[in-house]
């Protein structure tokens, strides 16, 4: 960190070679608090720390998770899992006792499916 001792009326220039200088101006001091100017061109956002910092808390906070490998695997074993117990169960010899477990494998894909929805929904929501 630079340190840089200035008086009120004094300035600071910073990246002063370029069409982005930000120039800061001590206007006034009383006690612990400086008022300061800042000169910066229109595309040089400038925010105070604690708002900044707001900002990008909030800005995380809106972006959905990023998938996982993981997530995106059980995402695609879920659908295969589906696709061939379709498959499996428009086979026209399967047995009664066969065709009961196809539907009860179909059950569970149903259910492991949506439970999975439900934890991705509550980690998109930040509640997991």
């Amino acid at each position: 960190m630079l340190h840089i001792t200035r008086r009120v009326g004094e300035s600071i220039i910073i990246d002063g070679d370029t069409k982005n200088s930000v120039l800061i101006t001590i206007n006034s001091f009383l006690g612990n608090q400086i008022k300061l100017g800042i000169n910066a061109p229109k595309n040089i956002p400038v925010y105070r720390e604690e708002v900044y910092r707001r900002m990008q808390a909030e800005k995380k906070r809106l972006q959905p998770p990023v998938c996982s490998d993981d997530d995106l695997n059980i995402c695609q074993l879920l659908k295969n899992l589906s696709r061939h117990l379709s498959e499996l169960e428009s086979l026209t010899t399967l047995d009664k006792d066969a065709l009961c477990h196809v539907h009860h494998a179909q059950d569970m894909a149903r259910a492991v499916s949506a439970l999975f929805t439900l934890t991705y929904i509550n980690k998109i929501k930040g509640t997991s």
